[in-house]
């Protein structure tokens, strides 16, 4: 089978595995049509593991039995290839991307709904916006598709934040007075949680439910049956399946929620891609990954299999990886305990290709949550590079224990 993929970078592991040890052909696109093209994407992906690189998307489409995509970006490209070439198998959100891209979007379907939204405005223009947070502070701003310039952030008071505003009517320059803002109130809730699974055939694709704490540790409990899902997290993801159906949403698809007790949470964002940096563990503990992925594209029935009761990942970083390239130093043999983000290889050696501080993850699986947090601090031992920070590793279990803190207060059992 040959498999066509295109990504900015962020899942070339992911996209590696699908060669099932080679068995499979697996062409590696990564966009770089600039005015002036950097040569890191060319390395995006080069060289590592059985992946081809090529510079030309469209020589590949039809001679491919499977094109994918990742991440959110691009699925207008998905989209367009489902109806121009039906009897492909094409993995990605597709039209279902603005499920993620629009926030107002989302939370208007949640409402149709009559699932549970937390009070929100929307702005136009950084003049309102101040305007607004001058008389009401303490909010979190948000913005839609174009995060690495205005990424979200909670504003506490005029006096605290002034500079922030006045950053971002920098960086937003002609657009300022034109860029909408969704500014949220604070939800209290027990904790926060979600999940993480995939859709097809009109159908959500149970694989796992869990924490992402401080978007860096992940700990899931494999879950392989929508009854084993806290009815919190089900009331919320389950209703807007018709209209992913309608949207021929064919992907992974990751929420966040706040969690309010035991029926209710409400859900604050939602993933039309592959989680990352955890979702790096994806092809490590789904045995029927290749598999899963083309009958996801195709439309066709079918269910993760997974081996473990628990799963959990941990990304390192290294602030020297914004602006270099890093080579990264890891024994081949661990490359199921070390999976790398932004990479790129020459013959035996490794690198993080420059432009994005987090570097690998490290993942693992058990029987226990204590047992995948053992197994990630032991894995953390497996790495090594240029100013790689492994430090927050040994908070990993006070990070846990709190947030399970929060389930147990609402009894639900993890």
């Amino acid at each position: 089978m040959k498999i066509l993929a295109i990504d900015n970078g962020l899942y070339v592991p992911q996209i590696e595995a699908l060669s099932d040890g080679g068995k499979n052909e697996v062409i590696y696109y990564s966009p770089w049509g600039k005015p002036f093209p950097s040569i890191e994407d060319k390395m995006k992906g080069y060289g590592y593991g059985n992946i081809k690189k090529d510079l030309w998307f469209f020589n590949h489409v039809l001679s491919s039995d499977c094109i994918c995509n990742f991440d959110v970006s691009n699925n207008d490209l998905i989209a367009y290839l489902r109806e121009a070439h039906p009897e492909k198998s094409v993995f990605g959100a597709g039209r279902g991307e603005k499920l993620e891209h629009d926030r107002v979007f989302l939370k208007q379907w949640l409402e149709h709904y009559n699932l549970p939204v937390g009070p929100y405005k929307v702005l136009k223009g950084i003049t309102n916006l101040s305007n607004y947070l001058k008389k009401n502070p303490g909010k979190y701003v948000k913005t839609n598709i174009f995060r690495d310039d205005t990424e979200s952030f909670f504003f506490t008071s005029w006096e605290d934040d002034e500079e922030i505003i006045n950053e971002r009517a920098v960086t937003l320059g002609i657009f300022k007075e034109t860029e909408v803002f969704v500014v949220e109130d604070p939800i209290e809730a027990a904790c926060q949680s979600g999940v993480d699974m995939f859709f097809g055939n009109g159908n959500f694709i149970p694989f796992s439910w869990g924490f992402e704490i401080s978007k860096n540790l992940c700990i899931n409990k494999v879950a392989l049956d929508l009854d084993e899902y806290p009815e919190c997290l089900r009331n919320n993801f389950q209703p807007l399946a018709p209209l992913m159906k309608r949207m021929d949403y064919r992907g992974a698809v990751s929420t966040e929620d706040r969690v309010v007790s035991k029926d209710e949470s409400y859900l604050i964002d939602f993933t039309a891609r592959l989680p990352a940096p955890m979702g790096q563990m994806y092809p490590v503990f789904i045995n029927n990954w290749s598999e899963l992925i083309y009958k996801i594209g195709k439309n066709e029935d079918v269910e993760v299999e997974c081996d473990y009761n628990y799963i959990g990942s941990f990304a390192l970083s290294s602030e020297h990886a914004l602006t270099h390239n890093l080579k990264m130093k890891v024994d081949p043999k661990d490359y199921d305990k070390v999976r790398f983000q932004m990479v790129g290889q020459d013959k035996d050696k490794v690198y993080s290709i420059k432009g994005n501080s987090v570097v690998c993850c490290l993942v693992a699986g058990g029987k226990t949550p204590q047992e995948v947090l053992k197994k990630l601090k032991e894995a953390s031992k497996c790495v090594d590079a240029f100013s790689l920070d492994k430090d927050p590793v040994e908070a990993i279990e006070k990070q846990f224990e709190d947030a399970l803190k929060g389930l147990n207060k609402v009894g639900i059992k993890f």
